[in-house]
């Protein structure tokens, strides 16, 4: 065995460290998790993760794209929760995103993203995060298909049933005949 490979450390499905069930879980691989951020993969094709999610031209859209980025922030939280011993994190909210560039009209079947998010700041339960998409090509290098920055906040368990409530509220208040 290598010396490289004897320091890599062992990480767990992406699933492990997310709240997501299917059909929303999507990452398939976490390759690296760091304290400044977390590296992870996902196969694109019609029968995997992403086939419900295809449009008809065979694509991807933006929005997930940006759901991949999502959940590499997740990824790193998750890692670090567990590594302190504590739950997941019940629900994590974009609050926005700024920069995001995307690369129009990429046919992905069969190609294997790397999904990428690097720490910028952190204070509390609010971060943001740098992020990338890229389709790893065959010779090993990666064409960039979407980037940007995120700004996430992980709400507790109290702050969930709290946000939940309330938009049980707010629907079963909800009623269409008193819209202008």
């Amino acid at each position: 065995m290598s010396a490289a490979a004897a320091t890599t450390p062992a990480y767990l499905p992406a699933a492990a460290y997310l709240p997501h069930q299917p059909p929303m879980m999507w990452l398939d691989e976490v390759l690296s998790v760091d304290e400044r951020g977390a590296r992870c993969a996902v196969t694109c094709s019609p029968e995997g993760v992403l086939g419900p999610f295809y449009n008809p031209q065979g694509q991807l859209g933006c929005s997930c794209l940006i759901e991949l980025m999502a959940q590499c922030v997740g990824v790193w939280s998750g890692y670090w929760q567990k590594e302190r011993g504590e739950a997941l994190t019940e629900i994590g909210l974009m609050l926005g995103a700024r920069n995001l560039v995307f690369t129009p009209d990429c046919q992905l079947h069969g190609q294997r993203l790397i999904v990428e998010a690097t720490l910028l700041m952190q204070d509390g339960q609010m971060g943001s995060f740098e992020c990338r998409v890229s389709a790893a090509q065959p010779a090993g290098e990666l064409s960039q298909l979407a980037c940007g920055r995120l700004n996430l906040y992980s709400a507790g368990s109290a702050e969930t049933a709290a946000v939940l409530r309330r938009a049980q509220e707010a629907r079963d208040g909800f009623n269409c005949n008193s819209l202008p």
